[in-house]
């Protein structure tokens, strides 16, 4: 309850600053079994929960098969010009599957990318089909010192080119390319809403491992001192 009170605290120091933002929403991912985490975050008024799996595959096995598309191309990052594309794409995609998602910056979003501790350009792509940049993934290094593994941090299709087959073939790629970096599996946190995606993963071997809700609170710019 002391840490709740500090992090409702420190967010709220952060409002009304050049932006001029009097309210921010503050989240917490908890998992099913933390009991007493999650009666604390009742009581500071935490709600609306979302529910996330965490899933995992292992990449000591023979990898599924997975189908080649005609026209489409996986490239990795390599410039600024393919991290503004990147950003591009995933507006575009996210825009159509998260209900309420804003479009962000390119600097906003360049800054949450680059806060990653395991952030790593070599292990993040483009899909490209017949020229046209539909897809990305972003991958990065943050659990391989606690656990040996990638985590795909993003992972999008454009909505006018889903039900092709382009998902498998990106997510292919990472599989791949974390298996030839002597990664011993990938995980990432999927929204249990988001069918088609969990089908996917589920259709490559992935597994659910847990499962989490992610909850918020509505933190708000005092007037004269008080709530």
């Amino acid at each position: 309850r002391g840490l709740l009170d500090f992090a409702v605290a420190r967010c709220r120091e952060g409002l009304g600053g050049p932006d001029g933002s009097e309210r921010a929403s503050l989240s917490c991912f908890t998992s099913e079994g933390e009991h007493t985490t999650r009666a604390a975050l009742r009581d500071h008024g935490f709600g609306s929960p979302r529910g996330y799996d965490r899933m995992s595959v292992a990449l000591d096995g023979t990898p599924a098969p997975v189908p080649a598309v005609p026209g489409a191309v996986v490239r990795p990052l390599r410039e600024e010009a393919d991290l503004r594309a990147f950003h591009r794409a995933k507006n575009q995609a996210y825009a159509a599957e998260e209900a309420g998602k804003e479009e962000d910056s390119f600097d906003a979003w360049s800054r949450w990318y680059r806060s990653d501790p395991g952030v790593a350009p070599e292990q993040c792509a483009l899909l490209e089909l017949d020229g046209d940049v539909v897809g990305f993934v972003n991958v990065t290094d943050r659990m391989l010192e606690s656990r040996g593994v990638a985590y795909v941090r993003q992972l999008g299709i454009d909505p006018s080119v889903r039900g092709r087959g382009l998902g498998a073939v990106l997510l292919g790629w990472a599989l791949d390319e974390a298996r030839r970096r002597g990664r011993t599996g990938m995980v990432l946190t999927v929204d249990r809403e988001n069918v088609r995606a969990r089908a996917l993963y589920r259709r490559l071997g992935w597994r659910v491992e847990s499962r989490w809700d992610d909850v918020r609170r509505t933190v708000t710019l005092p007037r004269g001192g008080h709530d």
